[in-house]
C-alpha cells in the first residue's frame, strides 16, 4: 500500500476546465543505478466524470518494481 491524495483542480489551456484526480509517490531501486528512485504516479479527468471508485481501484491494482 502507498499514500496518495485525491485532489480537485480548475485548469487553463485544456479542453475541459475543472479536473480530479489522484497522485501517489512511492520509493523503489533504480535496478540499474542500485540507488534509491522515487515514482510518482497520478490519475487525471474531467471532475465530472471522475468516479473515485474507479481511481481507488486504479492505485489498488498498481504492481510496484
Amino acid at each position: 500500500k502507498i499514500p496518495y491524495i485525491k485532489f480537485e483542480a480548475s485548469v487553463k489551456n485544456i479542453p475541459f476546465k475543472n479536473v480530479a484526480g489522484i497522485v501517489a509517490m512511492y520509493s523503489t531501486e533504480n535496478t540499474k543505478t542500485k540507488k534509491n528512485a522515487n515514482k510518482i504516479i497520478y490519475t487525471l479527468t474531467d471532475l465530472k466524470a471522475y468516479n473515485p471508485v474507479v481511481c481507488r481501484e486504479f492505485v489498488n491494482n498498481i504492481v510496484l518494481n
